[in-house]
């Protein structure tokens, strides 16, 4: 019998061993974030950049991507966009948001609502704020967010009033262990 309770804590403490002792793996996780304040589309004029009224996008000449290092966060959540605009017509427009890596997502503003913003504003008084939450599933390493982005227009239904990017603000949410 003492030989039979030898060999089971025998097998038991090999089992343990192997899958790590015997602790949880769990690490809980903190929230982080990690943001891009509104600034002008073009930083090194302080101006917008006008939208091209075709399937091209807002003209990379005068385009200034901006840097995010250093973030903290190792899963991404969320991700948001603020663009500061001047056009009649939103839903004619589609914003691109690009990542460090390449990667892209397009998103339609057909139906999004602009609203006024103080800081949007404070760029240029006859512009409007439109708030939106971007699909973060092609930015989800730290690789994919840490680095450059970009944020461009374009108009899809030509022939009407043109418009401006003034500026945008990007924002991005998730959690460290």
């Amino acid at each position: 019998m003492k030989r039979l309770q030898t060999i089971c804590l025998g097998v038991m403490a090999a089992l343990l061993a192997s899958c790590g002792g015997g602790g949880s793996p769990y690490v809980a996780a903190t929230d982080a974030g990690c943001s891009l304040p509104l600034r002008f589309a073009n930083t090194s004029s302080n101006s917008g950049i006008a939208i091209p009224e075709s399937n091209n996008w807002t003209p990379l000449i005068g385009e200034v991507g901006r840097s995010i290092s250093g973030c903290a966060i190792e899963r991404l959540e969320t991700l948001r966009v603020g663009i500061c605009l001047k056009h009649p017509q939103l839903d004619d427009l589609q914003i691109r948001v690009s990542g460090p890596n390449g990667n892209t997502q397009t998103v339609p503003l057909s139906g999004a609502s602009a609203t006024t913003d103080t800081l949007c504003s404070a760029l240029d008084a006859s512009a409007r704020q439109v708030n939106l939450n971007v699909n973060a599933s092609a930015f989800t390493t730290p690789s994919t967010f840490n680095g450059v982005w970009l944020v461009q227009a374009r108009d899809n239904t030509p022939g009407y009033e043109s418009g401006v990017l003034v500026g945008w603000s990007l924002q991005l949410g998730g959690h460290k262990w």
